[in-house]
């Protein structure tokens, strides 16, 4: 439990933690005589549970390396009298432990959790829903949650959804697909919502609009144009949308 984004609030950019840790785990003990289990009794290899307060710094401008150190108890939970490891006194030991730490690049392209304000996300969603459901032929939006089912005899746009982090055309959206008359004139945008890195959102989004276009070119549906928009904004969504002509 990391205490300094718990009573501090959580900063990408802090550089001093303080946490608590607790687990366990089993202990082997190897190559010592006098550890071994002698006469049937005792044993070498214990339960054992640790908990400790943890003093850790991020380190470099992107923070991928953390150095620590760790008091900590470590408890024998398996000590009997005969045993041949125990922990003493009351069967625990007092251990400083130090150490390294390298964080992987996550999904947003970082080494750490990446903040977003999820109120005005959400209230930016809320605006546009409105908009559309007040003027559907004049507002065309990237954030939409549910595919447009109706396709205008000439002109107007349909709304195909995805999964995060995919680009496999659902069987709602391939009903949704269908419905544009072959021979129309298209043109296919591809969005992807903030989370990833933008490398990574380019790549889905160019994705979902060739899955989309191949699928539209097989019904007869000619395609002008199918191109990947990353995150066109804050609120962007998982859409693919197709443009009639």
């Amino acid at each position: 439990m990391n205490l300094t984004n718990l009573f501090c609030g959580y900063d990408p950019n802090k550089t001093f933690h303080l946490g608590l840790e607790a687990g366990i785990g089993m202990a082997q003990f190897f190559g010592d005589p006098i550890l071994d289990p002698k006469d049937g009794k005792g044993d070498n290899t214990e339960l054992t549970a640790k908990t400790g307060v943890t003093f850790a710094w991020d380190l470099g401008e992107t923070k991928a390396w953390q150095v620590y150190v760790e008091p900590a108890i470590l408890w024998n939970l398996t000590s009997t009298p005969n045993d041949a490891v125990q922990f003493n006194r009351q069967n625990a030991q007092l251990g400083l432990f130090l150490g390294v730490n390298y964080k992987f690049n996550t999904s947003n392209g970082t080494h750490d959790f990446k903040v977003y304000d999820i109120a005005a996300m959400n209230n930016r969603v809320n605006d546009l829903e409105a908009q559309l459901a007040a003027k559907p032929k004049e507002v065309v939006k990237e954030v939409v949650k549910e595919v447009v089912k109706e396709v205008p005899a000439k002109g107007g746009n349909v709304f195909v959804t995805f999964a995060q982090g995919s680009a496999d055309l659902t069987s709602q959206a391939r009903e949704t697909l269908d419905a544009i008359p072959a021979g129309t004139h298209v043109q296919v945008a591809g969005t992807a919502s903030p989370e990833g890195s933008k490398s990574y959102n380019d790549k889905i989004s160019q994705k979902r609009a060739d899955v989309v276009a191949k699928y539209l070119t097989n019904r007869g549906v000619v395609v002008d144009q199918a191109a990947g928009k990353g995150v066109t904004d804050p609120s962007s969504n998982r859409l693919a949308i197709v443009i009639a002509q």
